[in-house]
């Protein structure tokens, strides 16, 4: 899809460098900046990208910023990751369940089910 901001298409180019070129890194800003309107993206640019200098260990602090603009109810779902050991592989359903059963997950809309919201 082609961009059809000129200001867009070159932050977005600002945060492809500032990442490094890491696929990981690229994504979660990417995420966090879909579907948002132009002044927001200036907002990031002005607050936050400047903050990236664009060396290896930047990837936890974009994690961490791509954490900090997620909604409380996804924080604690991703918060509860941390009961299970490093390198513990689970299957999606599975995750989804357990967060299902601590209350963790909460429906967008009356008509979204519990397992479309996880």
């Amino acid at each position: 899809q082609e961009c059809k901001s000129p200001v867009l298409e070159s932050i977005g180019k600002e945060i492809v460098q500032k990442c490094g070129h890491v696929p990981l890194a690229i994504k979660a800003l990417g995420c966090l900046l879909y579907g948002k309107d132009e002044s927001k993206w200036l907002s990031f640019k002005e607050k936050n990208l400047a903050e990236i200098s664009g060396g290896d260990g930047d990837l936890m602090n974009i994690l961490e910023l791509s954490y900090y603009h997620l909604r409380s109810s996804l924080k604690s779902c991703f918060a509860y990751c941390a009961v299970f050991p490093k390198d513990y592989e689970f299957n999606k359903e599975t995750l989804i369940s357990l967060w299902m059963a601590q209350g963790l997950v909460i429906p967008m809309s009356e008509s979204q089910s519990l397992e479309e919201a996880g």
